[in-house]
């Protein structure tokens, strides 16, 4: 009897085993597994009824208008217009009587595009390591805390780094086809961040080196030129006839013309310039060796910040592992950060901080980690049991880091809420920062579908006049002085960086009879966000 109960349980057994093997052998199946992790924590962390501020809304006007015309707009465009544009296809796929329901399709491509990525990075460890160190190279990048907050703001960073990443892939293949198909790629790239050229520069050095020992190596590389000119073209071609430059070799004629050919006040080109470059110019802070201290400064103080949590212990290790016995691959890699770089350290070297520069450098930062993790692994005998706790680090670290940063969207969207308020009731007002920037998006909802009054580059200013009552003493002295653009309200909360005269008005409105209150978000709306708005009425005022 047991003998035939054995036999019987043998196919469930051989089944249960097929299974496993399957599971364990086919990389796709983990790579979907970490996929869905990283989109379900950036669906938790998305909140879709928050709208768009700074440059996020910018792209956003850009595809909208795009998807409504059938073709770019003719008179402005933002520097980089790749995003926006791509954006504008799936707009015209939908037809929406609400701006939130556009910007919300706007998110949900974001965190696709981000979450697709995954498949490059995995592709790109696996040009050095084995697979299952290639699937911690991808959790590394799916579970960094940055680029999950990053792809739910509809800006350009998930694309472009999308783009980068499967540009390293197919200049790594060996297929001398792929190659060239990631010359195409890259102006893609370009077209979607500026920067991207330097990517191009990049694997064109690289491919000279590839095949230094050959003699046709210049009739190989003329291919791969003409197709990433040939890409790039038409949009270089719009982009001149908006700006007059086509935003990419133009930006680098501009830095050589400001920082090395620099003109002085009486040479002619010197009206060429912006006012900010000439004042920059004329305080010395063009100086190349003050750009350069800058720039060492600010890179490394954000390069080191944007590897925390996850990358902090491995990459330095990684680096120095990467450059022991090098070769063409490693070069790729070690070339891509380098020229990356140089970029965002000229941004940095003129004080424009933000480390979202720098994500663009996670692709390759990933693979760097795996060096030191094969290190590690090479010392231990249960690589497997190993490899999944790391995983389930660096999950944990990154939600724990998520939680720390995570807004206050209940917060975020009372702000809104009130913003409304003020484009419908008021007509100046006092600066109430950092919740005033809502006021931009609110009136674009209030005169939807009509697109805003914008300038070349794709920027539009808030309609509303606006006063910064910080460059007063006295609330007297304010309101006299702001009487010339009809300071209509004060809108006045006690969480914003307001003078003491308005908390004062916030805290005691009975002692100021020319003080109307016509709203009160606690009273009116029952809002935890708590805002006062008072109309003046300035025959009592006088």
């Amino acid at each position: 009897m047991t003998e035939k109960n054995n036999l019987s349980n043998e196919p469930i057994f051989e089944k249960n085993k097929n299974l496993k093997n399957i599971f364990l052998e086919n990389w796709y199946l983990h790579i979907i597994i970490i996929g869905v992790i990283s989109i379900s924590l950036k669906l938790y962390y998305v909140n879709f009824e928050i709208p768009f501020a700074l440059d996020s809304l910018i792209y956003f006007i850009y595809a909208f208008d795009s998807s409504i015309l059938g073709h770019l707009p003719e008179s402005y465009s933002p520097a980089n217009n790749g995003w926006p544009g791509f954006v504008s296809i799936f707009f015209s796929m939908f037809e929406f009587d609400n701006p939130i329901s556009y910007m919300q399709l706007q998110k949900s491509i974001s965190i696709i595009i981000s979450t697709l990525t995954i498949i490059p990075v995995f592709l790109l460890c696996k040009k050095f390591f084995n697979r299952n160190l290639s699937l911690v190279g991808a959790s590394i990048f799916a579970f960094e805390p940055r680029i999950i907050q990053n792809s739910i703001e509809g800006i350009t960073e998930p694309l472009f780094i999308f783009l980068i990443a499967i540009t390293l892939v197919m200049f790594l293949s060996e297929n001398k086809k792929i190659i060239y198909g990631s010359f195409g790629i890259i102006s893609l790239g370009t077209m979607v961040r500026g920067e991207g050229i330097m990517l191009f520069f990049v694997i064109s050095i690289m491919f000279f080196i590839k095949y230094r020992q050959s003699w046709s190596t210049i009739p190989k590389y003329i291919p791969a030129a003409l197709i990433f000119i040939l890409i790039l073209l038409p949009m270089s071609t719009y982009r001149n006839e908006v700006h007059d430059d086509d935003r990419v070799f133009g930006r680098i004629i501009d830095v050589i013309n400001v920082h090395i050919l620099t003109p002085a006040e009486n040479d002619n080109n010197w009206n060429d310039l912006s006012e900010t470059e000439q004042q920059r110019i004329k305080d010395g802070s063009y100086d190349g060796s003050t750009l350069i201290a800058v720039g060492i400064e600010n890179y490394f103080k954000f390069f080191i910040w944007i590897l925390i949590p996850i990358f902090i212990l491995a990459v330095p290790i990684g680096i120095i592992l990467i450059f022991k016995n090098l070769n063409y691959k490693k070069l790729t890699i070690i070339f891509s950060i380098i020229g990356l770089s140089i970029p965002i350290f000229y941004a940095y070297s003129l004080s424009i901080l933000d480390t979202r520069y720098l994500y663009v450098l996670y692709p390759m930062l990933a693979v760097i980690s795996i060096f030191a993790v094969e290190r590690f692994l090479q010392k231990n005998n249960y690589k497997n049991i190993i490899l999944i706790i790391l995983v389930s680090g660096i999950l944990i670290t990154s939600i724990s880091f998520l939680e720390y940063k995570k807004i206050d969207a209940e917060h975020e969207k009372e702000a809104f809420e009130i913003a409304k308020y003020v484009v419908a009731h008021t007509t100046a007002v006092n600066f109430y920062s950092p919740e005033s920037q809502y006021i931009k998006v609110a009136e674009v909802f209030r005169d939807w579908p009509s697109i805003p009054i914008h300038t070349s580059d794709g920027h539009f200013d808030i309609k509303m006049p606006r006063v910064n009552a910080n460059e007063y003493d006295n609330l007297n002295e304010f309101i006299s002085n702001s009487e010339n653009i009809v300071l209509s309200h004060l809108v006045i909360d006690i969480d914003s960086n307001m003078p003491n005269f308005l908390i004062d008005v916030f805290e005691n409105e009975k002692k100021y009879p020319y003080l109307i209150k016509e709203y009160d978000s606690k009273e009116d709306s029952n809002l935890n966000y708590h805002v006062k708005i008072f109309k003046i009425n300035y025959e009592n005022f006088e």
